[in-house]
């Protein structure tokens, strides 16, 4: 029971961890769009 418990809690943060990383890349590439690129 424990070690259900135990993986739950890992997938819960595994999954809250890619959540939070996949909105920092798109705010870091809406924001890097917005901006005028002159260095390609």
């Amino acid at each position: 029971m424990a070690y259900a418990t135990i993986s739950l809690n890992t997938i819960n943060t595994n999954a809250t961890t890619r959540v939070v990383a996949l909105v920092f890349f798109g705010i870091a590439n809406s924001s890097h769009r917005a901006r005028p690129s002159t260095a390609s």
